[in-house]
């Protein structure tokens, strides 16, 4: 897996094995995302959500965002993640929370952010986490949710709406807005 653009491109990033329902993101898939996002990712504050090996979040500095925070709960994929930060060599615009992504959004941290992955396993759709998205974004700011092609999710936004859908194989990504 590479990354595909900006100053860490060409980039190999780490993949660990064993993790249970870790499912990094395709490069083409990743690809088309930040050809949608354009000029949405210079400068942006990100947040990137079950980071799994951060591939989004770190995709997302290289092409020019100016940080990028990551939560995810699993050891060995936090491990991994940091030889990426490491290896890419932007460990200075990133900040690493190891915790449940439910109790990440529930606490208020006083920060809001430009653009926000969200890429659960695709087993479970994190209902309360989409709910309370819209506390932790820039009024002009966009989330962007990965997740299995069909999967309903709608009646749990709050102040959000789908402002555009793409599918990718069994990979559906929605930008949500307010």
């Amino acid at each position: 897996m590479r990354i595909t653009a900006g100053a860490a491109k060409g980039h190999n990033l780490s993949v660990p094995s064993g993790v249970r329902d870790l499912r990094p993101t395709q490069g083409i898939v990743r690809l088309a995302i930040f050809n949608i996002l354009g000029d949405k990712v210079k400068d942006a504050s990100c947040l990137d959500l079950f980071s799994g090996t951060g591939s989004l979040g770190i995709e997302a500095i290289s092409r020019g965002a100016k940080e990028c925070d990551f939560v995810e709960t699993s050891q060995k994929a936090i491990d991994t993640l940091q030889r990426n930060l490491t290896h890419t060599v932007i460990l200075g615009k990133t900040k690493v929370f190891r915790e449940k992504v439910q109790r990440f959004v529930e606490e208020q941290h006083g920060k809001l952010y430009d653009l926000i992955f969200l890429d659960p396993p695709y087993a479970e759709v994190p209902h309360e986490a989409l709910r309370l998205l819209d506390e932790h974004l820039e009024k002009d700011g966009v989330v962007i949710y990965l997740h299995r092609k069909g999967a309903i999710f709608i009646p749990h936004l709050k102040n959000l709406k789908v402002a555009d859908e793409r599918n990718y194989g069994v990979t559906e990504v929605s930008f949500l807005t307010f």
